[in-house]
C-alpha cells in the first residue's frame, strides 16, 4: 500500500508541475487525500507529509544550479554519442526549458495547496523568504 501511495503523490505532484490548467485539480486531490495516512519503512506518516517533501525538494534547490544540472547531464550524453551532436544540442535545450517550467509550475502548485488549505501561511512565508534569499 505504501508503494502505491508514494506512486500516487509522484504521478500527482509530476502532473500538477507540468500541466498548469490543472494544478487546481491537482491541489483539490491532494487536499482530499491529506489526512491519509501510510506506512513508509515501518514509519506512520501522511499523503500529505509526502506531497510536502516533494514539494520542498523541488523547491529548495535554486533555479539556475537546476538548469546547470540539466545542462551538464545532456552536455555529457553528447559528448558520449558524437554522432548525434546536433540533435542532443537540441535536446538540452528542450531539457532546461522543461526543468525551468517544472520548477516553476512547483511554485504554482504551491500556491494552489495554500489556497485549498493543505499549507499554512508559515510554510507561504518561508517559501517567500527562499525566494527572496536566492535572488539577492
Amino acid at each position: 500500500a505504501s508503494y502505491v501511495c508514494q506512486s500516487l503523490i509522484d504521478e500527482i505532484f509530476k502532473k500538477a508541475i507540468r500541466e498548469e490548467a490543472y494544478s487546481v485539480t491537482f491541489a483539490a486531490v491532494c487536499r482530499e487525500l491529506s489526512p491519509i495516512e501510510v506506512v513508509i519503512n515501518e514509519k506512520s506518516t501522511t499523503m500529505r507529509a509526502i506531497l510536502l517533501k516533494k514539494c520542498q525538494g523541488m523547491f529548495e534547490k535554486p533555479l539556475e544550479e537546476r538548469l546547470q544540472d540539466v545542462r551538464e547531464e545532456w552536455e555529457e550524453k553528447r559528448d558520449k554519442e558524437e554522432h548525434e551532436k546536433l540533435k542532443i544540442h537540441y535536446d538540452i535545450a528542450e531539457q532546461v526549458n522543461k526543468a525551468r517550467d517544472a520548477y516553476y509550475g512547483n511554485i504554482r502548485f504551491i500556491g494552489e495547496l495554500y489556497r485549498q488549505g493543505s499549507l499554512n501561511v508559515r510554510i507561504i512565508q518561508q517559501c517567500f523568504t527562499n525566494l527572496i534569499r536566492d535572488r539577492t
